[in-house]
């Protein structure tokens, strides 16, 4: 029975995008960020379709939606994704930040989930290896090396456990990549985290930020992810080398 509980397993995909993109310039003026085109596909399509294989083990994406929200709600509807669809609104994504939009979706999330940021590209061997590995909060990590994928949210480590997520300039072990890995009781605490949380301090947090002060009541297990195997859009540079890359 147990063997077949875990085959039924489902996860609920949150994607927050609410964002306007700002970094990519004159790229985002008529679209939100996740419909600019790479290669021929959309950052969206990329990263979605990389989900394809592990389909059965998705419940629902929840998309949160701001800037140019129609456009993307429609262009969305119109790409048959083979899941089902969940839109919610963050009206103030002008003032905001990502923990906003995430704290919008939360009460609607009835599965374990998986908490991805929008312009994340991940190969498909570590959506697989996400899904299907048996840590019930997880996350992807990568060493501190100082390139062009270097994070500004960090991880602190003590005897192997993530003791702290935050945006750090010192004492930090590693980077945090994502996407974080939240089973269902550890999203009701995030939920009860969101109602105790300073409304001016949430406006501006980061997802990451936000999902991290899970650590004071959890324990999230981690692994270390190579660049390779990862590619995040923020900047017209990254866009040029994303230009250049398959994944």
């Amino acid at each position: 029975m147990c063997g077949w509980r875990s085959i039924l397993k489902k996860f609920d995909l949150v994607i927050p995008c609410a964002g306007i993109g700002s970094r990519l310039k004159h790229l985002t003026k008529k679209i939100p960020k996740n419909m600019v085109n790479i290669r021929g596909n959309t950052i969206l399509e990329k990263q979605i379709n990389n989900f394809f294989l592990e389909k059965n083990k998705i419940n629902k994406i929840h998309f949160i939606l701001g800037y140019k929200s129609s456009i993307l709600k429609s262009y969305i509807l119109n790409l048959k994704l083979p899941f089902k669809i969940k839109f919610h609104i963050n009206k103030k994504f002008k003032m905001t930040g990502c923990a906003q939009s995430l704290s919008i979706a939360l009460k609607y999330l009835n599965h374990d989930s998986l908490i991805l940021n929008s312009d994340l590209i991940l190969k498909q061997k570590i959506i697989s290896e996400i899904l299907n590995n048996k840590k019930k909060n997880f996350v992807y990590l990568r060493r501190p090396i100082l390139n062009e994928k270097s994070r500004a949210v960090k991880a602190v480590i003590n005897k192997n456990i993530i003791t702290k997520i935050d945006i750090l300039k010192r004492k930090y072990n590693y980077d945090v990549v994502g996407p974080f890995k939240i089973d269902l009781k550890s999203i009701k605490i995030l939920r009860k985290i969101n109602q105790l949380t300073n409304r001016e301090n949430l406006l501006k947090m980061s997802c990451y930020t936000f999902i991290g002060k899970l650590t004071d009541f959890i324990e999230f297990k981690h692994s270390l992810i190579a660049d390779r195997d990862w590619y995040e859009i923020n900047t017209l540079k990254e866009y040029r080398k994303a230009q250049k890359k398959n994944f």
